[in-house]
């Protein structure tokens, strides 16, 4: 069931199981849902109150660097700056930890 919905009846009794304080491993085996669904649906119910996010919710990481205009104007000034220079910069000025591959993937959309 990768990407879809339970269907109403068996989320419903996932929702009881849960509030009965059953462990995931006795619903998985009752249930015949996956660990990692029921996981899931454990972390929606403790951020959002409910088994799925909201629609307003887009998925996936979120991003750490959403300005790299200052990454842009640091790298006029420095050609020939490395990337742990780079990753130190942006510590520097966001108090961001960021990964030398993210610093080139940003870099490539900003061509």
């Amino acid at each position: 069931m990768v990407g879809t919905r339970l269907p109403e009846h068996v989320l419903t009794q996932v929702l009881i199981r849960l509030e009965a304080g059953q462990s995931v491993r006795a619903i998985h085996d009752a249930l015949d849902i996956s660990k990692h669904c029921l996981y899931t649906i454990i972390r929606n119910l403790d951020l959002w109150g409910i088994p799925y996010p909201p629609n307003t919710v887009k998925p996936g990481w979120k991003r750490l660097l959403t300005d790299a205009q200052g990454l842009l104007d640091y790298l006029e000034d420095q050609l020939t700056t490395y990337f742990l220079e780079m990753q130190q910069f942006i510590y520097d000025a966001y108090d961001i930890e960021i990964a030398a591959c993210t610093i080139s993937s940003y870099l490539d959309c900003a061509k």
